[in-house]
């Protein structure tokens, strides 16, 4: 059973279509909508892999470290921030109920 399909529309300039449908050929692509496909999820996959991690260097690493260890006192625009957002109350009550 095929996998249901959304139908999605470029607009491309005359040079770029000729460019993608070359490299498609060249790589044996069956159509140029499966070259596009495949593209496409490879750059969105290595976005989303390039993001969701952050790389630190020793010196960095160790001044993040340090700051959790040891934080600032909270200034007014956290203070704001934070305001009616959790009570005692309210841990209290995840306490007793899970």
């Amino acid at each position: 059973m095929a996998k249901p399909t959304v139908k999605l529309t470029l607009e491309l300039t005359a040079s770029t279509e000729l460019l993608l449908a070359r490299a498609s050929e060249s790589a044996d692509f069956k159509t140029l909508t499966a070259f596009i496909e495949r593209a496409a999820v490879e750059k969105a996959l290595q976005i989303l892999d390039d993001t969701k991690a952050i790389t630190l260097d020793s010196e960095s690493f160790e001044a993040f470290i340090a700051s959790c260890e040891s934080p600032a006192p909270p200034n007014d625009t956290l203070k704001f921030a934070f305001q009616g957002r959790t009570t005692k109350k309210d841990i209290s009550q995840l306490d007793e109920n899970g």
